[in-house]
């Protein structure tokens, strides 16, 4: 039992108990902003106790010579070396920056010989560790409620400073500079551990025990849209800033899920969302682990629903070869909204049709394609192959017949699955389109991916769960956070 740390609790309730019947002392009723000043002034008071009882808890955790040492002797196996004890700033969920005592660690270059870094030059993250801080939780000198705070608030969007002033109106005052370290601190901290993770053969933070295995589950993927930032070579302009060039990026989104036997999805189930910022290639290497480790090879039936791009079928054909999956329990299903769409681009080329005609046309092919009759769907198309029109009518032809075994819509229905991609599709446009795309938005690649991952996290309902096991691991912090590209 630690004496001083009940001593100091009874010190600051003692001290809240005055400061709380002075308000009361203070307050009288009437009309206006009785109540509104009030509620304010008792939750500024509460965010100051609030914020002296974690420091009088970590200060009592300081104490503990027992945990201290085992922190600095797991630092020292990790190749760090101890440098005594040091202050430090803290940020806290409750607001402001706090001072600490703890033990400080550098890397042990002992026997390394190199050149001396120069005075300030601490590289992008700096060489220092400070073990029992980060073995609580703590990174870039902010407790764990405040980094997922700040990661919450600032992937909800819409913008960075909306997130400044929710924050602020929370009791949290911070910069923009240190808003985007905590930021980045967590978010590469995030993508680092699902690295690590995979190699291990074990899923993400957040991902802990889910298992497809025995279960009907939907893969489904998709590609937005953003602008990213590239900065241009050569000098400064004349008012000093560098141009840049702002070319568009597609974001790829990953989202499995399962269904019951009726096809609807299993709410009791969270989805899986991630996705990556650079190629497809890359988007099948994260599906091939992800769908390794879930133990997709023992589910009941896996679903595959996508559009009609070169890339995403080929991919899935050698992502079931590499898997070893059993193909009589692989399903490949063409969106049903992709497949209406290239029925209209074909009745659009013939521009001599009226409207009434066209819609007529349209409809009807769409009820032959959802009874299965494709070769009627296909007969109509031919009939529209003539004069000028005939090469793009002839390339939605052969789409159709390429894709056909993909478009056995009554045989998907009967077997209870579903037929379109809705899940990706809002995924994509909840993940990206509302928060990374827009009118002056630019985005360096490295941000976007950041972004892209914590809000992955956010709108697939993981986040608590993701940010305990991100962050409440004695782990010791030992290499730079990557690259987000990088992983």
């Amino acid at each position: 039992m630690d004496s001083i740390l009940h001593s100091r609790i009874d010190e600051l309730v003692e001290d809240f108990r005055n400061r709380l019947h002075q308000q009361a002392d203070q307050v009288t009723p009437g009309q206006g902003t009785v109540l509104l000043e009030l509620e304010r002034a008792l939750f500024g008071l509460l965010m100051t106790l609030g914020a002296c009882l974690v420091m009088v808890f970590l200060e009592a955790f300081h104490r503990n010579k027992a945990w201290v040492s085992a922190c600095q002797e797991k630092v020292h196996q990790k190749g760090l070396r101890n440098e005594g004890w040091r202050l430090t700033r803290l940020y806290l969920l409750f607001g402001g920056q706090h001072t600490i005592r703890t033990p400080y660690a550098l890397w042990d270059r002992t026997g390394r010989p190199g050149r001396r870094r120069g005075w300030g030059r601490r590289g992008p993250t700096g060489t220092g560790s400070y073990p029992m801080l980060e073995a609580l939780g703590c990174r870039a000198n902010a407790t764990p409620a405040l980094l997922s705070e700040v990661g919450s608030q600032l992937g909800w969007g819409p913008s960075e400073a909306a997130a400044l002033t929710r924050l602020c109106d929370r009791g949290i005052p911070l910069d923009n500079q240190t808003l985007r370290r905590f930021f980045r601190a967590l978010a590469d901290e995030a993508l680092q551990k699902r690295t690590e993770a995979f190699l291990e053969g074990k899923l993400p933070p957040g991902l802990q025990g889910e298992s497809l295995a025995g279960k009907r589950a939907v893969i489904t993927f998709d590609a937005g849209r953003v602008r990213t930032r590239h900065k241009k070579p050569g000098r400064r302009g004349k008012k000093g800033y560098h141009g840049f060039e702002g070319p568009w990026q597609a974001p790829r989104l990953l989202v499995i899920y399962t269904i019951d036997d009726k096809g609807r999805q299993n709410h009791h189930e969270l989805p899986i969302y991630d996705g990556v910022i650079t190629s497809s290639v890359r988007l099948f290497e994260l599906m091939k682990k992800y769908l390794s480790i879930l133990q997709a090879s023992k589910a009941d039936l896996l679903i595959f629903i996508a559009d009609g791009a070169p890339e995403h079928w080929d991919g899935v054909a050698a992502l079931v070869e590499a898997l070893g999956l059993d193909r009589g329990r692989v399903v490949e299903i063409f969106d049903w909204a992709h497949a209406v769409q290239n029925l209209t681009r074909a009745i659009d080329a013939c521009g001599k049709l009226t409207d009434q005609q066209r819609t007529h046309w349209l409809n009807t092919q769409r009820k032959r394609l959802k009874k299965g009759h494709l070769n009627a769907v296909l007969e109509a198309l031919q009939d529209l192959c003539r004069g000028r029109r005939a090469s793009k009518i002839r390339k939605q032809v052969a789409f159709f017949q390429q894709h056909a075994h993909r478009m056995r819509y009554p045989e998907f229905r009967k077997m209870c699955l579903p037929i379109g991609s809705g899940a990706v599709e809002s995924a994509i446009r909840r993940v990206v389109n509302l928060r990374m795309k827009g009118n002056g938005i630019f985005w360096k690649p490295d941000n976007a991916q950041r972004m892209l991952f914590v809000r992955c996290q956010l709108l697939s309902g993981r986040w608590q769960g993701f940010i305990r096991e991100l962050l409440c691991t004695t782990t010791i912090q030992t290499t730079p956070y990557p690259v987000a590209l990088a992983a």
